[in-house]
Formats: structure tokens, C-alpha cells, sequence
């Protein structure tokens, strides 16, 4: 499937929101200034700044062994007094930081996290100006444990476990 920008932004009511994490913060940015409830418990004030560039692409080949990961270019422009070389210089490097970029649409209290990445390639310039870089999904950065901290060996999930193993954590 392919959504362009223009797609989108014909529907009224839709919005593209970025949660940026660097630096032990979070940056809050939409296309245009909203205030959301895109994650369910409050609404919050998404600054302007954000814009989404070219498609977003999310295609599955059948005969590949893994999957291509979600990729978008994305220009920010974060608040005033965000002073970015001054962070990075303090060792707050753009390229550790996290971003999800969320579709919501206006009367709703959740969004729909279209990518959970990953900044790539961050470029920036001097403080005030806006910031560019690929947020790109992270397939395998599955935070999922198994088995599960409670599992135990019995004769449901392990069948043919050896009688010593029943009971095992």
C-alpha cells in the first residue's frame, strides 16, 4: 500500500503527528498546531513544524527472506530556544534519538502509529533551523519476551518434556 501526503491531507480530519524522544525529551510536532488526544489519556498541544516528505511505502515481497523496513523523510522544526548543535555537542546525538509518526483523526482519543523508528541520517544546521532526517522502522526490534517470565513446563506447552523437566520455570 502507498499513501501520498496529498491522499491523505484530502480527507478532512487527518492529521500527521511526530513523538520525537532525544535528550530525555519529547517533541510533540503536526503539520499545524492541534491539540490531540492521540495516545488515549489527555490531550496534548502538537506543534507546528513537521512536514512529511514523499510517500510512505509499506509492501511485502513474498519471495524475500526479510522484510524492508518503513522508511520517510521527515524536516522538523523544533521550538524556539531548542538550540540542536548546542545538544549534540553536549553529547545528545540526533542519531539516538526515537520517533513515531502518527495519523489522527480529529474526534478520536487514539492515533494510528503508522512508524515506531529510528532516526537515520540527521542533518542539521544552526540553531533555529530545521532539522531533516529518515525515521525508519525497526522490524526486529521486537520488545516481546518468550517465552513468557511465568511460563512453566507442563504437559500443555511442552507435551514431550521429560518428566524431570515438568514444573520447570
Amino acid at each position: 500500500m502507498q499513501w501520498s501526503r496529498d491522499q491523505l491531507r484530502k480527507s478532512e480530519g487527518l492529521h500527521w503527528l511526530l513523538d520525537l524522544t532525544w535528550g530525555g525529551r519529547h517533541y510533540f510536532h503536526g503539520e499545524q498546531h492541534v491539540t490531540a488526544d492521540a495516545y488515549g489519556h489527555g490531550a496534548e498541544e502538537w506543534l507546528d513544524g513537521l512536514d512529511v516528505g514523499g510517500p510512505l511505502m509499506d509492501s511485502v515481497d513474498p519471495l524475500s527472506d526479510s522484510p524492508e523496513p518503513r522508511s520517510v523523510s521527515i524536516t522538523l522544526t523544533l521550538p524556539p530556544g531548542v538550540d540542536v548543535p548546542d545538544l549534540v555537542a553536549r553529547g545528545f546525538h540526533l542519531g539516538s534519538a526515537t520517533a513515531k509518526l502518527l495519523l489522527w483523526a480529529e474526534g478520536t482519543t487514539e492515533a494510528i502509529t503508522v512508524i515506531d523508528g529510528v532516526v537515520r541520517d540527521p542533518q542539521y544546521e544552526t540553531a533555529g533551523q530545521p532539522i531533516t532526517f529518515a525515521l525508519e522502522e525497526m522490524p526486529f526490534d521486537d520488545r516481546a519476551l518468550w517465552p513468557p517470565v511465568r511460563a512453566v513446563v507442563d504437559d500443555d506447552t511442552w507435551p514431550n518434556a521429560d518428566e524431570k523437566a515438568l514444573g520447570e520455570m
